[in-house]
């Protein structure tokens, strides 16, 4: 068994969670997650822009993601958007491509 030396900080918000992370990846959409009431003790959020609800962990991995990604510039940047909207998926390397874009031009957004 391995024990910690130190336990994990306790985070207040999800911008603290994803500073804490230090990822090298871009983060955008958060103007469109909402904090949710928790039965226990962890944080929850609702991204309004895709439905999708979790603690930190699992709405961080929701944000990185490319299905996300993808509606967030189909709704708040279509201007970025060069491939066939009817389209249901695209490549997970363009649409990252273009998140880069934005989150150099407008930054990542506050939940």
């Amino acid at each position: 068994k391995v024990k910690r030396s130190r336990p994990l900080p306790v985070w207040s918000s999800l911008t603290e969670y994803l500073d804490y992370l230090q990822l090298d990846e871009p983060i955008i959409g958060l103007k469109h997650l909402v904090r949710v009431d928790s039965d226990g003790p962890d944080l929850k959020y609702l991204c309004r822009l895709c439905f999708a609800e979790g603690d930190l962990p699992s709405i961080t991995f929701h944000v990185l993601g490319r299905r996300h990604r993808q509606k967030y510039l189909m709704t708040d940047r279509p201007d970025l958007v060069t491939w066939d909207v009817n389209s249901r998926s695209q490549s997970g390397k363009l649409v990252r491509a273009k998140a880069e874009v934005v989150e150099r031009q407008d930054g990542r957004g506050i939940p």
